[in-house]
């Protein structure tokens, strides 16, 4: 039987999450952080997952609308498609991490790690990249117009 925890949500609304044993011969359809299971087109906006370890997460759609992901790891995640408008980034590890099509509008990528990331046709309106690293960034079609 799985235990069930709840992430808080600036809201007071809660994102439930299950831990989920690995079970043999079962193929898993979620990812595991820190003990918890979250599935691709996961509902995380608004959740606190500051300092969060999400190396090689599968983040496929989700969204992480206004989500507080400050210095969290998302070295090699696949967030392509995801929604992380107004997300906070700060000091973020997005190294390698795979952003295509993702919207970054308003996001605050102030001061992260954005190597070798993949930003075709991300949306970076808007979006904080001050002291960003931007080293070896594939993309070169992205809507950075009016970011900082």
């Amino acid at each position: 039987m799985p235990k069930i925890y709840s992430v808080e949500r600036p809201s007071r609304i809660s994102v439930v999450l299950a831990v989920v044993p690995p079970q043999i011969g079962v193929v898993q359809r979620c990812m595991d952080i820190n003990g918890f299971a979250i599935e691709p087109r996961a509902d995380l906006a608004g959740a606190n997952l500051a300092g969060a370890d999400l190396t090689r997460a599968n983040l496929t759609d989700a969204d992480l609308t206004n989500a507080n992901l400050t210095g969290a790891n998302l070295t090699k995640a696949n967030l392509a498609g995801a929604n992380l408008t107004g997300a906070d980034l700060y000091r973020a590890n997005l190294a390698g991490a795979n952003l295509k099509g993702a919207n970054l509008k308003r996001a605050n990528l102030k001061r992260a790690n954005l190597k070798r990331a993949n930003l075709k046709r991300a949306n970076l309106a808007g979006a904080n990249l001050a002291d960003a690293d931007l080293t070896g960034v594939k993309g070169y079609d992205t809507q950075t117009s009016d970011s900082i």
